[in-house]
């Protein structure tokens, strides 16, 4: 029963930005700079009628215009933009066309620079590092879709490589400052990811659905739905050698604030055998990726009242955020290859698992 509450009250929380902007009216206020002033002055000389309507009439009450798009769920919101559209020049509808053109390829961009699944899952299971690589999702939310069926091969990336620059292993107190670093770096891409999804919201409109301002921050929040799955999928495969699960999962989450340790890795091992559940969540993985970039292209695209200029600078700050967390994900695989690289028995048969575990049965019973 606790379990029950502690999910709800989880997803409430996750949820109530999307309701509380649901209930609110704070489109057509504020502008992107380039041709915000030509809307302004529009909705004040044109469309002052429709703005009225929009903010004083509830949503039940609000008349239909069928024969220009409307409908029964962007009855308010529809007339504004449309009479808006109506009374925009053809230069600045072609400009807004190419900054659709931008934006709707910037979640392909942004996958191609930020994190993979793969990696995450990684540094989470492997690493033992749920929390950073959490953030460092939250901050990159694009995500790269993987093939269905793919093998989750994580040994290559923890696979000790030869680099030309060669760094020594910090001290304890050096390590636990680069640590705070680490997250302050992700936290500060993770807000200006979610505030930027939140400007998006109220500063344009989508005409996929004139109506809502989170769109932005749902695609991010699902986004992370992805690398949570891959990571399960990775867990699926974990067989705990020491102790108990549920021991383990604590000392892993007590570990979280600490520089990592050589040490910390000795209590489980990464079957290489794929399991049924494994490979299930592996292809929903798959499968949510692809429809993740599917909708975050539609969404990206059907962006209006913004200039291409001001586009570039949405991209521009969705990169700075992908970039920061992509580099704080290489750093901690780097140091993990350097800790793990030549660790072979993390990597085993499931067979291998059971002889062992036979053996460690018998010697006790002996």
């Amino acid at each position: 029963m606790p379990q029950f509450f502690l999910s709800f009250a989880f997803i409430t929380l996750l949820n109530w930005p999307c309701l509380a902007v649901y209930v609110a009216k704070d489109q057509f206020k504020s502008w992107y700079p380039e041709f915000g002033p030509t809307f302004e002055a529009i909705m004040e000389g044109n469309c002052s009628a429709e703005y009225e309507r929009y903010l004083t009439i509830p949503r039940e009450n609000a008349t239909i215009d069928w024969f220009t798009g409307g409908g029964n769920t962007n009855r308010l919101a529809q007339p504004v933009a449309n009479c808006i559209l109506g009374n925009t020049s053809e230069y600045i509808m072609s400009n807004m066309a190419a900054a659709a053109v931008v934006l709707g390829l910037m979640p392909t961009i942004l996958a191609t620079v930020g994190n993979s699944v793969e990696e995450t899952s990684t540094l989470c299971v492997i690493g033992q590092r749920p929390l950073i690589a959490l953030l460092v999702a939250a901050g990159s939310p694009a995500i790269h879709p993987i093939r269905s069926f793919e093998y989750m091969n994580p040994m290559k990336l923890v696979k000790s490589r030869h680099y030309r620059l060669r760094t020594e292993r910090s001290s304890v107190p050096l390590g636990t400052v680069t640590l705070a670093i680490e997250f302050l770096a992700a936290i500060a891409a993770i807000i200006n990811t979610y505030t930027l999804c939140n400007q998006l919201g109220v500063m344009v409109v989508s005409m996929l659905a004139p109506q809502l301002t989170y769109l932005e921050f749902l695609w991010s929040i699902i986004g992370i739905s992805s690398h949570v799955s891959a990571a399960a999928s990775l867990w699926a495969r974990t067989r705990i050698t020491r102790g108990t699960r549920r021991g383990y999962i604590g000392e892993v989450l007590s570990r979280q604030f600490k520089p990592l340790d050589k040490e910390d890795w000795t209590q489980a091992v990464i079957d290489e055998n794929e399991t049924y559940v494994s490979m299930s969540l592996s292809y929903f993985t798959s499968l949510l990726g692809t429809c993740h970039l599917i909708c975050g292209s539609m969404l990206f695209s059907s962006l209006v009242f913004i200039s291409a200029t001001d586009s570039l600078k949405i991209m521009a700050r969705y990169m700075a955020s992908a970039m920061v967390s992509r580099f704080i994900l290489m750093y901690e695989l780097f140091w993990l290859r350097e800790f793990l690289g030549e660790r072979k028995e993390l990597f085993v048969k499931a067979d291998s698992i059971e002889s062992s575990r036979s053996t460690e049965v018998t010697e006790r019973g002996g």
